[in-house]
């Protein structure tokens, strides 16, 4: 897999979560305040949010995000976790080497969930996103977690 489609791949990936959590939800941030002494979020609050979303993804999985890649579903908790499940629909594992696959999105998805100004309080609040790999099989071609210290 050449690294300009490795890079389409995770930046498209970001983009479309964005895009359907913003489409989803359709609500203004109750994170976002106009002062930079804005209160984090609570884990339970965190929970519920990412309760909500899980519904709101799963009721319109499995989601097309582009020629290459799929969104099947994603996952909230326990607590503060959430989980997103993707596959990169034209090849199998043995068409990639993963941990390479997998070292090309992760900056990617770094940088710009680490700028997005919705996540921010969410992950110094402690929340923890998983991105969850697999091939057009459905063989694991790997994870990427992100926690604050990331960003």
């Amino acid at each position: 897999m050449n690294k300009k489609l490795l890079f389409v791949i995770g930046i498209i990936l970001f983009v479309a979560i964005i895009m359907i959590a913003s489409r989803l939800i359709n609500t203004p941030s109750p994170y976002l305040t106009s002062d930079n002494d804005q209160e984090l979020p609570t884990e339970a609050s965190i929970e519920e949010g990412f309760m909500e979303a899980e519904k709101l993804i799963n009721s319109r999985a499995p989601i097309k995000i582009d020629d290459e890649t799929q969104l099947n579903k994603a996952l909230a908790g326990p607590g503060d976790l959430m989980t997103y499940y993707y596959s990169l629909t034209n090849i199998t594992i043995d068409d990639v080497n993963p941990t390479a696959v997998l070292e090309d999105i992760k900056p990617k998805l770094l940088a710009s969930l680490c700028r997005n100004a919705d996540m921010q309080p969410v992950l110094k609040a402690g929340a923890k996103l998983v991105y969850v790999y697999s091939d057009k099989n459905n063989e694991d071609v790997g994870r990427i977690e992100v926690v604050e210290a990331d960003c």
